[in-house]
């Protein structure tokens, strides 16, 4: 029965997480322009840099307050050669949500201070 209990906590916990990503824009803003994360439908994203003007594609699970990025393919990989330094191919990383509205890579948490180390970190936006 607790074992229950305890899948019953994650499945809420978890979905309430989708709820707030999932059809969401998420961007960091430089001034001149920003970069952005958007989580679709179907746990797809999409991702843009402004610094490289290059996006990228994947999919996204969601774990509490973690969310995986399994980047797929970048849009001008097909330019490049595969083993090209500006091809994005295929990568994993992970990001973080934290007080409710503020969106990060996980290795900028700071688990001690309960902040960002640096400024960098994402902000949902209305659309």
């Amino acid at each position: 029965m607790r074992n229950l209990l305890i899948l019953a906590f994650l499945v809420v916990s978890c979905s309430s997480q989708n709820k707030e990503i999932v059809n969401s824009k998420w961007i960091y803003n430089y001034g001149h322009c920003q970069d952005y994360f958007a989580f679709k439908e179907g746990n797809r994203y999409v991702s843009f840099s402004c610094e490289t003007g290059d996006t990228t594609f994947g999919h996204y699970s969601i774990l509490k307050d973690v969310i995986l990025i399994n980047q797929s393919y970048g849009s001008f990989d097909k330019e490049f050669d595969e083993n090209s330094r500006h091809s994005f191919g295929q990568a994993e990383y992970k990001l973080v949500l934290k007080k409710n509205n503020q969106l990060g890579y996980l290795e900028n948490w700071d688990e001690i201070n309960n902040d960002w180390k640096e400024n960098y970190f994402y902000q949902k936006i209305k659309e």
